[in-house]
């Protein structure tokens, strides 16, 4: 016997608020969870190791920032130090942590 369910839009919707409502009420928990999230895919960019580099990105000064907002993270490079390898690295390497499921690698602005 097979059990089948249905997921109406409606259901995730009412899902979608009711995880959004949890975080307002408790945003230490939220915080915390983004703070997670952020402290892994740091660890995942300082294990990238690239032919030639004496340093990992993030020592190296070549990720200039990381900004991660639920399930999505920004990868932000110095636009003097990134390659096309370093970009593909970052995007694999911040793509693997649980709970990322969208990564941007863009180039800081020039100010």
């Amino acid at each position: 016997m097979t059990n089948m369910f249905v997921v109406t839009d409606e259901a995730v919707a009412a899902l979608e608020a009711s995880v959004r409502s949890i975080a307002a009420s408790d945003p230490i928990s939220a915080m915390e969870h983004q703070s997670d999230h952020e402290r892994r895919v740091r660890e995942a960019l300082s294990a990238i190791t690239l032919p030639g580099a004496d340093e990992d990105p993030l020592s190296s000064g070549a990720v200039a920032e990381i900004d991660v907002h639920g399930p999505e993270a920004t990868v932000v490079l110095d636009p003097a130090a990134a390659s096309g390898d370093l970009r593909t690295a970052a995007a694999a390497a911040a793509e693997s942590v649980d709970g990322i499921e969208a990564v941007d690698v863009v180039d800081a602005d020039a100010d």
